[in-house]
Order: C-alpha cells, then sequence, then structure tokens
C-alpha cells in the first residue's frame, strides 16, 4: 500500500541529492500508484510549503463568493486588512450562512487575542440541523497570535458557521484569517517549542532548525476525530538515525508517551514513513491538539507532508 503524495510535488522522483545540515539524501522514487478513492481518504493534511486550494471559502479577508457576515454584541472594524471584535455583552458570536451546502473539511483562523480565552465553533449540516454544543467545539486561545484549525466532517455539507469568542466584556481579538477548508488541505498551525531556533517555509517544505535536543511542534486540531483516522503518513527528511513520533492529547492534560505513537520506515524510501492509529489503545474520542516530534536531537528537519488518513485496510 503506496504513501499517497503530494499532488504539487511528488508525481515523479523524490529529489535525491539535496542536502539537509550536512547530510545528503539517496532516496529514490516512491510508487506512484494510488489506491481507489473509495478505499482510501486524506482526513487532515499539513503540505508544506502550505497553499490552501483554490476551492478555499474566504470568510475573512472577503473574497467574491465570500458569504455575508453577521455578528451579535460585537463593536468590529476592518482597518488594515484585518477583523478587530471587542466584546459588548453576552453571548457574542459571529454567523455565516453558506448559500449552499458544501464539504467542509475544516476551518483556519488565525486570532491574535488580549487575554486567554474560549473560541467556540458551531455548525449547522443535515445531521446538525440546529446549532447545539453537541454540534460544536472548543480551544483554548493563549494571549497573543495563533493559528487554529477546527476540524470537520466533509462528508457532511456545511450549510451554516457560528463562531462564539469569549463571553468577557471589553474582550478584543483581531482576526487574520478566517477559511473554509473544501478539501483536506488545512492551513499553517504548527508552534515550536523553544529547543527549535527557527522555522521557515522554503519551496522545498518546512525547515526546522533545532539547537537542543527534543524539538517538537504542536498543533491546535478542535473537533479531530479518530474514529475518521486509521493512520498517520510523513515524508520527512533529517539526520540519521532520527524516528519520528506523534503525539496527541487535550491542551489541558498535556501529552503522554502512552498517547503516542513511532512513525516507521515505509514504501522502500528514506524520506516515507507511516505511523498505524487504528487499534492503539489512547487512540479514541475527539484530539483538540497534536505534538510532532521530527527527531530526537538538534539539527535540520525538512517536513514536505503530514497527513492523517483513513485507509480500510489498517
Amino acid at each position: 500500500m503506496p504513501l499517497l503524495r503530494s499532488r504539487r510535488r511528488f508525481a515523479a522522483c523524490v529529489r535525491s541529492a539535496l542536502p539537509v545540515a550536512g547530510l545528503v539524501c539517496l532516496a529514490g522514487c516512491v510508487r506512484n500508484e494510488r489506491r481507489a478513492p473509495d478505499q482510501r481518504e486524506d482526513v487532515a493534511v499539513w503540505d508544506f510549503p502550505v497553499m490552501l486550494p483554490e476551492n478555499t471559502l474566504h470568510l475573512w479577508p472577503t473574497a467574491p463568493g465570500s458569504p455575508l457576515r453577521s455578528k451579535r454584541h460585537l463593536d468590529t472594524s476592518t482597518a488594515s486588512g484585518k477583523l478587530s471584535a471587542v466584546v459588548a455583552g453576552d453571548d457574542p458570536y459571529f454567523v455565516w450562512q453558506l448559500a449552499a451546502p458544501t464539504p467542509a473539511f475544516g476551518v483556519h483562523v488565525v486570532v491574535a487575542v488580549d487575554q486567554p480565552g474560549p473560541l467556540q465553533l458551531f455548525w449547522n449540516t443535515a445531521k446538525c440541523p440546529v446549532f447545539s454544543e453537541g454540534c460544536s467545539t472548543t480551544t483554548q486561545l493563549d494571549g497573543g497570535r495563533q493559528s487554529v484549525e477546527f476540524l470537520l466532517d466533509g462528508r457532511d455539507p456545511l450549510r451554516e458557521l457560528r463562531l462564539d469568542l469569549p463571553e468577557r466584556g471589553g474582550a478584543h481579538l483581531v482576526f487574520e484569517e478566517i477559511s473554509v477548508l473544501r478539501s483536506a488541505e488545512l492551513g499553517f498551525a504548527f508552534i515550536a517549542n523553544p529547543n527549535v531556533g527557527q522555522m521557515t517555509e522554503t519551496s522545498t517544505g518546512l525547515y526546522v532548525d533545532a539547537l537542543e535536543p527534543d524539538p517538537w511542534l504542536t498543533a491546535l486540531t478542535p473537533g479531530l476525530d479518530t474514529s475518521r483516522i486509521t493512520a498517520a503518513e510523513l515524508v520527512l527528511r533529517a539526520p540519521p538515525g532520527s524516528t519520528p513520533q506523534l503525539y496527541w492529547g487535550a491542551k489541558s492534560s498535556g501529552f503522554s508517551e502512552g498517547a503516542s505513537v513511532l512513525f516507521e520506515g515505509f514504501d522502500s524510501g528514506d524520506l516515507t514513513h507511516r505511523a498505524k492509529l487504528r487499534g492503539h489503545a489512547g487512540w479514541s474520542g475527539n484530539i483538540d491538539m497534536l505534538r510532532f516530534d521530527p527527531g530526537q536531537g538538534p539539527g535540520r528537519y525538512v517536513i514536505e507532508r503530514l497527513a492523517l488518513v483513513h485507509d480500510p485496510s489498517d
């Protein structure tokens, strides 16, 4: 079962002589076979460099075809290309009603907040005909700028969205991006721990330069349903002896070895890795935060693709 490659960069061979921190990768071609689309599907994909697909529905900044926005108990302004919102009463929120039901894999939000607080997303679909707590997901924002990927079920077309802001008078949030993702390709949402000196997106991937041992990246993923995901797939260039690892958990409780899995080499290549998640004792329920460790030591890591997939053969 071959690894599904990025449509943008992996139609042919993996580059065979790209230096990585003094290391030359000598991988050959990854087989370009694919399973039938009804057997295997991408659920959530981070493909670097991040370029949101053309079918992304932009809620902010608006674009041709963007649905109208309404609000409750919010004072708003749109200076400098950003949507600024100040809470002015109880139960503050934005609402967008889509012109027609559309498949939606997630909602990408980039926001800066003055103080920590919750951000809750509600959705209206055929399975969720009215806004309700059971058809919502919440993430706890830290102070400052951050990215969030609210994950949805792309099989249940979206009709309406509601975004609830912290119910605290005077709370100030500044939104740079709010987008409905109509494919499994997600936006950039990773934050590095202090052991990473720099992260840089390039045309060949996300360069992660670790200055100290034990580097990792975290991403907020509220709404991630483990029942829809059977495995994780990875394309990574790393120093020799690196063993990438994926953790999952709640932001309130952190991560543990019992809720993690090691990637193994896959598809006869040095760059491709896979980790089976179905059947893992800790892989259950909804996950609101992921942690990805590209390796254990300092050095340069280049992430080209990280994907959460559903494959009945797992």
